[in-house]
Formats: structure tokens, C-alpha cells, sequence
């Protein structure tokens, strides 16, 4: 008689997540950047930024999202009020799995 065993199902991976802040609009640091004075190069390096392209793409609206860290020195140096330019955002890392909650009811296509 053959053996049978049973193994538990194997644990699924959970989503690696990544905290983010979203530039609520280009236009708008363009305008804080305009009224301070500040060129896209002056302000990337006012926030202690080697490359500058983040910067540009934020404020040509190409991007929208940018680290933690950076924004808080972008709103620093413009002097706006914290939360003005951005806000918070959690986003799934690219290429991992991302598991939803399985539906307990199963819905039926109507018949033609």
C-alpha cells in the first residue's frame, strides 16, 4: 500500500512595500520655485542633491513621486508649509507579488 504524505501548504510572500511622497502638483512648485528665486539646479543642490533630474522631473510634472527625505528639504527650502507640495503614499515594489484578499462569493455570469 502506498505512503501518503501531507505537507502544509506553503506560506504566501508578503508584498514589499515602499513609503513614498506624491507631488500634489507640478505647476505649484514651479511657482514656489519661481517666487524663491530658485532655478531646478539651485534648488537640487540647496537639498544637498548630486543629480538634479529628480528635481526637473518633478517639477515638469514627468514624475511624481520622490523619497521621503528629499521632500521634506524641497518644502524646506522654499520655505512652503510642510504638506503643501506633497503627501504620503505607500506603494507596492515593482515585481513583487502583491496578494489580494480571495472573494468568499462566487459571482455568476448572467446567461445570454
Amino acid at each position: 500500500m502506498p505512503t501518503i504524505t501531507r505537507t502544509a501548504p506553503a506560506a504566501a510572500p508578503s508584498p514589499r512595500w515602499r513609503f513614498d511622497v506624491q507631488l500634489i502638483s507640478a505647476h505649484a512648485l514651479a511657482q514656489y520655485m519661481t517666487f524663491r528665486g530658485f532655478t531646478v539646479r539651485s534648488l537640487a543642490e540647496r537639498c544637498g542633491e548630486k543629480q538634479w533630474s529628480t528635481v526637473a522631473q518633478l517639477r515638469s510634472g514627468r514624475t511624481n513621486t520622490c523619497r521621503p527625505d528629499l521632500a521634506r528639504k524641497i518644502e524646506k527650502a522654499l520655505d512652503a508649509p510642510s504638506g503643501s507640495l506633497f503627501v504620503p503614499r505607500v506603494t507596492t515594489v515593482p515585481g513583487a507579488p502583491v496578494h489580494l484578499p480571495q472573494s468568499t462569493t462566487t459571482r455568476r455570469r448572467p446567461r445570454p
